[in-house]
């Protein structure tokens, strides 16, 4: 079990430039391909600070991040 986990903030930047767009893949509903229609350059994301207590393993340590991060 995991005590305690910290994340202090984060900031990522991200230079991005989409290849080409698959109107397939958006008509099947995956919608993360329109993230294809963006191009960014030096966009910063910012992961706010995070403590979790008493995680009981890895695995679920990464989802909880996740989830808090979304």
């Amino acid at each position: 079990m995991i005590e305690t986990a910290e994340f202090t903030e984060t900031r990522i930047t991200l230079d991005y430039k989409p290849k080409h767009v698959d109107y397939d893949q958006i008509r099947d509903g995956r919608l993360a391909e329109l993230v294809n229609f963006f191009h960014l350059e030096e966009a910063t994301l910012v992961l706010e600070a995070l403590k979790l207590f008493s995680v009981k393993c890895y695995l679920l340590l990464l989802v909880l991040t996740n989830s808090a991060q979304s």
